[in-house]
């Protein structure tokens, strides 16, 4: 290839310019073919220069996704050692190579999602262990399998995933998940007793029969998720967003949802025995044949909120916002 271009070099410009090179005398002939051989060296150069900047970026990138390849297969192999420091390392090095490798991202969220079912499928003898020691708040979920989850819910967003991320029947018993992202995710039958989901965003995420017990979720946005049949008793919701959010048939026993967005929530035959809802907005809420018994109202706003069927607490009869037709009609006059 040099060799062919050092002759087009010393022969092509006499012949591509042979026309103008007959008017000049043979001084000027030589000084002009000279520049114009001159001229073709340096676009040769810069031709050379850019293949191998191209040459040298390919390899690099050969070089990189191989590296890549390298430490995936690494990490996937220590993700089944029985050392639960070498099964951290193994989910820190996942994240990171997501992070790195946007190609790579869907494989990694399905292997931490799978890895995180995958051990919370306890024995039956561990499992009534876990449910025996829970009331005492002894046992918590597994080390591996909380990383795993705090890693998946913040993950980088905006990028494409195969589907929605499915962690149903997941055991995060008193996981440590504050301000994890899971939009969208699907947590059926899930365990998450006493977990720390302050600030979580939980928007359109599917919880129906989840288990939330005890759970902290105030400031955390819920809006629009599926709760149905989810045990929410005494779980903190404070400043917590629920708008359109479905809890219908849900056990908010106790549960404190003080100053909480309920706009547009179905809480149909919800059970609120004793919940606190000071100053919640429960604006068009539905809450027909809900269980509202000693349930704390003052100062929410039941604006347009479905009463059908419910039996109101003394905090809410002199609620400005309560609908006439519930409000106890004044004394008669002797």
């Amino acid at each position: 290839m040099f060799a062919v271009f050092a002759v087009f070099v010393w022969l092509g410009p006499p012949w591509l310019d042979a026309s103008r090179l007959k008017a000049l005398t043979p001084v000027q002939r030589e000084t002009a073919i000279d520049a114009l051989r001159g001229r073709m060296l340096q676009l040769g150069a810069g031709v050379a220069a850019v293949t191998a900047l191209v040459y040298t970026a390919r390899n690099f990138n050969l070089s990189r996704e191989s590296h890549v390849t390298d430490r995936y297969t690494k990490a996937i192999g220590q993700l089944g050692s029985d050392a639960l420091d070498v099964r951290l390392g193994a989910i820190y090095a996942l994240e990171r190579i997501m992070i790195d490798s946007p190609r790579d991202h869907p494989t990694i969220v399905e292997v931490l999602a799978a890895f995180i079912g995958e051990h919370s499928r306890l024995s039956r003898t561990r499992q009534a262990e876990l449910e025996a020691a829970e009331e005492t708040g002894l046992i918590t979920s597994e080390t591996d399998v909380r990383a795993a989850a705090t890693v998946l819910g913040r993950r980088p967003r905006g990028r494409e995933e195969r589907g929605d991320l499915i962690l149903s029947g997941a055991y995060l018993a008193g996981a440590t998940l504050a301000g994890v992202n899971l939009i969208g995710a699907v947590l059926a039958d899930a365990n998450l007793t006493r977990a720390y989901l302050a600030g979580a965003t939980l928007a359109r995420t599917a919880l129906p029969n989840a288990n939330l017990t005890r759970a902290y979720l105030a400031g955390a946005t819920l809006a629009g998720a599926y709760l149905s049949g989810a045990n929410l008793t005494r779980a903190n919701l404070t400043r917590a967003n629920l708008t359109r959010a479905n809890l219908a048939f849900v056990n908010l026993t106790r549960a404190d949802l003080t100053s909480a967005d309920l706009t547009s929530v179905t809480l149909a035959g919800a059970d609120l025995t004793s919940a606190d809802l000071t100053g919640a907005n429960l604006t068009s809420a539905d809450l027909s044949v809900a269980n509202l018994t000693r349930a704390n109202l003052t100062g929410t706003n039941l604006t347009g909120a479905h009463l059908a069927g419910v039996e109101l607490p003394p905090s809410a009869l002199d609620n400005p916002t309560l609908p006439e037709r519930f409000r106890p009609s004044p004394p008669l006059n002797d």
